[in-house]
């Protein structure tokens, strides 16, 4: 009743979002909502002192590429998803720069809204581009269309999904993220989804044209912790 009369205050002409809102309770009422906690120029969580029992709910980039993947289902079909910000400074931050590509690959394969609070005048060009191209994968995927946007394989699986997959313009994108530890080898098997064309990173660069054919059906990507690989499939 509470967000209904919030709803009613601010007209259905305002942009209504959720941020720390239960989730239930706002479905058909706000038009966004933040689907996890704040991210932090941070993989793991770096509170001092520690906040023992609540580490899955502190901001980092691990807590928000969790939310982010698992519920990217959410998106255009209960309202459009917020991810909380990209991050793609090199100053002022304690991540490497494979673990900021995984946050703009979660959230541009995702299709949600982006948001971007960095300072733009201290972006190097390398942070620029891939703000830029985080903007255009994200774009593409909402503009499919498709209630949902992404799927997660194995959604029950793993506290973070490895394997994301968005419909777009003429094919498919893939997410391969590797959120854990040690390294992770994966075999995508494009069978059910096409021939592979090209493999492209998110930052846009074309890193191997593949041949196509019954000898080359699948592609081994090796990943170390905290990076991923974003897959174009045409």
């Amino acid at each position: 009743r509470g967000l209904d009369a919030v709803r009613r205050g601010c007209g259905e002409e305002t942009f209504l979002l959720g941020c720390g809102c239960p989730l239930g309770p706002a479905v058909g009422v706000v038009d966004g909502m933040r689907i996890g906690p704040d991210v932090a120029p941070s993989w793991h969580v770096d509170d001092h002192p520690p906040l023992p029992g609540l580490e899955p709910t502190r901001p980092s980039v691990r807590n928000g590429v969790r939310s982010i993947l698992n519920r990217a289902w959410m998106h255009r079909r209960l309202w459009l998803n917020d991810p909380d910000c990209l991050m793609s400074r090199t100053t002022e931050t304690k991540l490497e720069p494979h673990e900021a590509h995984t946050l703009a690959a979660a959230i541009a394969v995702t299709g949600g809204m982006v948001l971007f609070s960095d300072d733009v005048p201290k972006l190097a060009g390398e942070s620029r581009r891939l703000v830029a191209e985080t903007l255009r994968v994200a774009r593409d995927v909402d503009e499919a269309g498709e209630s949902g946007t992404a799927r997660a394989a194995a959604i029950l699986a793993a506290e973070i999904p490895e394997l994301v997959m968005a419909r777009v313009q003429g094919g498919a994108l893939v997410a391969v993220v590797n959120a854990g530890e040690t390294p992770l080898e994966r075999t995508v098997d494009p069978a059910s989804l096409g021939p592979f064309r090209e493999i492209a990173s998110v930052e846009g660069e074309l890193l191997s044209p593949r041949p196509r054919g019954p000898g080359d059906a699948a592609v081994v990507l090796r990943l170390e912790p905290h990076a991923s690989e974003l897959l174009r499939i045409r």
